[in-house]
């Protein structure tokens, strides 16, 4: 048997086939490309599974997006701008119109948490919680297998926490979230509020200037190391979990910040909270899409 899995993000739409045994047999991927519209996104959804079918006979599909999303309806619950016009879309409905398969959806955060406990570092931890590091900051919380994902869809929306009371406007309508200090978006509109010239379009560039011992970058990621650090202890009083596993984008950047994330997350809890573990997600990129297309196979 396979199952499709999707996962939905800020910057780019990611496709996987997986078989019983949780092997993935096939990968295709896509830009989002948000700006272009919520018809055209879903468009580029429906390319993606048209595509990876075509060599094997899929039972089901799994559909991990940004947003929260309604379990039982399919529904975009709330979306943030991060993908405008995304609230309301019903993706499962969607997706019905040229698939007549069972289909299922969920946060691809917590697609990604599912996979890290189905086939990666979360089988090893009664607890966990899973924190995506990439456009914006996002969190989901396991506990004994099962996701928690709260009364209105939004447990583990944790990139829209206030850090900074009246601080950087964040585009959910709030000041001082999370993710306008820790996310890749962040990063770049840091660099570039502080060099006023020669400004930086995406994270990859940032870390070039880091590689290259940009003072300016190499001060930015400094802070962003310091308020994630902050921001880990604030949700290590509130989740109390046994690990942190960190996917997303950025962890592909790891090798810049990881070290001292950990140090400093340890020199500053108190003793209750300073053994939790953190470690990287063992799914990398692909944890959200294998956990859409997993979260499919069980629900059949």
């Amino acid at each position: 048997m396979y199952t499709i899995g999707i996962d939905i993000g800020g910057t780019k739409i990611l496709g996987t086939i997986i078989n019983t045994s949780g092997q993935v047999v096939d990968v295709a991927e896509s830009l989002t490309r948000v700006q272009d519209g919520k018809e055209v996104v879903m468009g580029r959804v429906i390319q993606l599974i048209d595509r990876l079918s075509q060599n094997y006979e899929i039972a089901a599909i799994g559909v991990g997006s940004a947003g929260r999303i309604n379990m039982t309806s399919g529904e975009v619950y709330y979306a943030t701008p991060n993908l405008p016009d995304w609230t309301g879309v019903n993706l499962v409905e969607e997706i019905k119109k040229r698939f007549h398969l069972p289909i299922f959806a969920d946060n691809d955060v917590n697609t990604a948490a599912y996979s890290e406990y189905c086939y990666g570092n979360g089988r090893h931890f009664p607890s966990f919680v899973f924190i995506s590091l990439g456009t914006g900051v996002a969190a989901s919380f396991c506990q004994n297998g099962q996701i928690q994902r709260g009364a209105h869809w939004s447990a583990g929306e944790v990139g829209h926490m206030i850090l900074f009371p009246n601080g950087k406007q964040c585009n959910c309508g709030q000041r001082g979230c999370f993710e306008q200090y820790c996310s890749g978006t962040a990063l770049v509109r840091a660099y570039n509020e502080r060099v006023h010239s020669n400004p930086i379009t995406n994270a990859q560039a940032f870390f070039v200037l880091v590689n290259q011992n940009n003072t300016t970058a190499i001060q930015v990621l400094d802070q962003f190391i310091d308020d994630l650090s902050i921001g880990l202890i604030n949700l290590s009083h509130t989740f109390d979990p046994h690990a942190y596993i960190f996917g997303g984008g950025l962890i592909q950047t790891k090798d810049y910040w990881w070290d001292s994330l950990v140090t400093r997350f340890q020199e500053r809890s108190n003793d209750a909270i300073q053994h939790i573990e953190l470690m990287p997600a063992a799914l990398n990129n692909r944890a959200g899409a294998i956990g859409a297309a997993k979260l499919a196979m069980d629900q059949l």
